[in-house]
């Protein structure tokens, strides 16, 4: 039985581009060691989070990262971006998904923006997308992994936003993948409403939809400021509303699972579709 094993980088999105290269290396070096296929970093994790990154600086770091990661881990990269847009440079907040050679196959961008994104000057997407992963086939028909591909918000969904996730299921996800960096260290009660919202929220559509979902924050502040402190939501593996993996809270970790392809493809997974 074949396997595909993703994996996590729960680690710290600051606001100094030439750490977050080291960090994603380092991350990616665990990967290598512990024979991942993809790789998954928080939201930002490249750029960080932050309004006044240098558009040349952080071209350069990006192609460092590309050049590191080839031909040895895929890579499901989270970064803000400058697209060239119609001869206009608009700001994005993606997941930029690279295939195991290094091919960037696809990127997705944040499509429910929150109002510190506007503060960033992030632009939202028109359209949400799914993600094929071509170096996986399903069967001997040729049928790619496909991923559902989400940025934080874009999970939880918001009343006047069309429901993402379904669009995903329907669109025939086998998987969900969560990219997330949330406000933290807001206030005692704030802090334990959020967690469980969010906690609520990953295990309600993993169980709804019967698709198992990866999701990995930031390990700091979301602004990119140190914090000894908890995430804003779980970093791990849910399957059937449980969850299989997690980490420690607090501070950078990493993991991994092993996926069955046979049973992504019949989605065979506890709990059915929400049964049980």
């Amino acid at each position: 039985m074949k396997n595909v094993r993703f994996a996590g980088a729960q680690i710290p999105c600051s606001k100094i581009l030439k750490n977050n290269v080291q960090t994603i290396k380092t991350a990616i070096d665990w990967a290598v060691d512990n024979q991942v296929d993809y790789l998954i970093t928080p939201e930002g994790s490249l750029s960080g989070y932050i309004k006044d990154f240098d558009v040349p600086e952080l071209v350069d770091a990006l192609t460092e990262i590309e050049q590191y990661a080839a031909n040895k881990v895929g890579l499901c990269l989270g970064t803000l971006w400058t697209e060239n847009e119609n001869d206009i440079g608009v700001r994005r907040n993606q997941i930029r998904f690279y295939s195991k050679d290094g091919i960037l196959n696809r990127t997705v961008d944040k499509t429910i923006i929150t109002p510190y994104d506007v503060m960033l000057g992030i632009a939202p997407s028109s359209e949400h997308i799914i993600v094929p992963f071509l170096d996986e086939q399903l069967d001997m028909h040729d049928i790619p992994l496909i991923a559902g591909a989400f940025i934080c918000a874009d999970f939880y969904g918001k009343k006047e936003y069309p429901d993402l996730t379904r669009m995903s299921f329907n669109d025939g996800a086998h998987i969900f993948l969560h990219a997330t960096n949330a406000e933290r260290d807001v206030g005692r009660m704030y802090d334990s409403v959020m967690s469980d919202w969010h906690n609520a929220h990953l295990r309600n559509i993993s169980y709804l939809a019967g698709i198992p979902v990866i999701s990995v924050d930031n390990s700091i502040k979301m602004d990119g400021t140190e914090w000894n402190g908890p995430t804003s939501s779980q970093s791990g593996v849910l399957i059937g509303g449980e969850w299989v993996v997690t980490v420690p809270r607090v501070g950078t970790h990493y993991f991994y699972y092993d996926f069955p392809l046979d049973k992504l493809i019949h989605m065979d997974w506890p709990n059915g579709i929400g049964k049980n």
